[in-house]
């Protein structure tokens, strides 16, 4: 019992810190979409925008 208590509480940090990597890369990535969308509106100009 006790070591089943002391293995969880060992793996609980690097649960953590997988899922806090996890989040980073998932917010890098939205970064990239978001600059890629910003470049393609950028060059193509308002007219895409407005899709006149």
């Amino acid at each position: 019992m006790v070591s089943a208590v002391w293995c969880r509480r060992a793996q609980a940090p690097v649960a953590h810190r997988r899922m806090a990597a996890e989040t980073r890369r998932s917010r890098q990535e939205k970064e990239k979409v978001r600059f890629k969308l910003e470049r393609v509106i950028f060059t193509a100009g308002p007219p895409y925008i407005c899709g006149a």
